[in-house]
């Protein structure tokens, strides 16, 4: 998800989880360890200098825009620019806060000035991070246009990425994974590489690429698991290859994209997950402000995800939680902050390897009237998310 605008169009165990790590170490690697400072995971849990470990924030996509490196066509809010992002994460953990992780987009364009490789947004947001006791969930490309760089259809995810060069980009995809990647392997800020936010080997945009089993609609071909599984052992393994201290995730969303979907026999979500390179798995909640436990149908929601995971022997965490600020809640932060409140609780209850839980977005501009995704300092929410978040914190750099 990149703009407020992108959910307009969706609406409104525990015994489970044992008796399914029983048999996962025969499916994946169930050890991941790292050095001090660093997050790992032991099977389905995370740590972090020996203790348990679990993410608690926002997904805050614009923390590396400044007013340099921002689409020509995007001239608003330039959370990378002076304090404005130290500010923000001050302000989540006002009156004692204690969340510690953000998600948000590391593409080549903002690593770029006037066409020349500049790394200073993206160490301003480490270092922020850094400074607020926070780790950050580093997000390699985007499925979609929002940002300028055009929709990645199924030619991008078979060839295109490694030959393919965007708009506002200097080398193709790979090129830059292997960059970022080696500037940042021993960079303890950073929580985990995402490869893609919300992946779908569809045949591009609006081609409606989800579908039932497997997600076989309409511009999802026949052979999009197989596409997608070579894909991810291509940039994930070059990942791990570079960097055995960090988490990897396939950054997966909530609808069941195309090769992403299905259960039983056309699990090709769990296939998807199953990769000794990929740590942890993915899931983004857009099921609506009711839907505590974030169901949904042809086995896509959390309900099932987490089963999934753990026949893996792997963590999962919600990348996006959205709840809208709309009608259905009545406009009230309090409401919405209540239903987060049963969405967390639930989730947290019942899928036993849940590792970390993001809402969407953080905006510090404040929370707009109207139809809005976005939370602002002093919503009632913070406190409620506050909860949820286990200690220890990331001692501050």
């Amino acid at each position: 998800m990149a703009e407020l605008t992108r959910r307009t169009f969706i609406g409104g165990v525990a015994a489970a989880a044992g008796a399914a790590a029983a048999g996962a170490a025969a499916v994946s690697c169930s050890r991941s360890r790292s050095p001090a400072g660093f997050v790992h995971r032991t099977g389905q849990r995370l740590y972090l200098n020996g203790k348990p470990y679990r993410f608690i924030g926002f997904n805050i996509w614009r923390a590396c825009v400044t007013s340099w490196n921002h689409p020509p066509n995007d001239t608003r809010y330039f959370v990378n620019d002076g304090t404005t992002l130290a500010a923000s994460l001050a302000q989540i953990n006002a009156n004692g806060g204690k969340m510690n992780g953000f998600r948000t987009w590391f593409y080549q364009q903002f690593a770029l000035n006037n066409g020349v490789r500049d790394w200073t947004a993206l160490d301003h947001c480490l270092t922020a991070a850094g400074n607020a006791g926070f780790k950050v969930i580093c997000t390699l490309q985007d499925q979609y246009n929002y940002e300028g760089t055009g929709h990645k259809d199924t030619t991008w995810y078979r060839t295109g990425y490694t030959s393919a060069v965007g708009r506002y980009e200097t080398v193709p995809y790979r090129q830059w994974v292997n960059e970022v990647v080696n500037r940042y392997k021993d960079d303890d800020r950073i929580l985990m590489w995402e490869l893609m936010n919300e992946p779908d080997v569809s045949g591009g945009a609006g081609a409606g690429g989800v579908g039932g089993a497997g997600g076989a609609g309409a511009g999802c071909p026949a052979d999009a698991p197989r596409i997608f599984q070579a894909f991810r052992d291509d940039v994930a393994g070059l990942i791990k290859s570079i960097d055995p201290n960090h988490l990897v995730s396939l950054g997966t969303g909530y609808w069941g994209q195309c090769g992403m979907s299905g259960t039983g026999t056309g699990n090709h979500w769990a296939a998807a997950a199953d990769s000794p390179h990929i740590d942890i798995c993915s899931w983004h909640d857009y099921s609506g402000y009711r839907n505590a436990k974030g169901t949904a149908a042809d086995g896509n929601g959390l309900d099932h995800r987490w089963q999934d995971a753990a026949r893996l022997d792997k963590p999962i965490y919600v990348g996006e939680c959205g709840i809208k600020l709309d009608s259905y809640v009545g406009y009230s932060t309090f409401e919405r902050a209540s239903y987060l409140d049963d969405k967390m609780s639930a989730q947290f209850a019942n899928y036993t390897n849940l590792a970390g839980h993001l809402s969407w977005e953080w905006d510090s501009r404040g929370t707009p009237p109207g139809t809005s995704y976005s939370y602002a300092a002093n919503d009632p929410a913070l406190a409620i998310m506050n909860k949820y978040t286990l200690f220890p914190r990331v001692p501050a750099k």
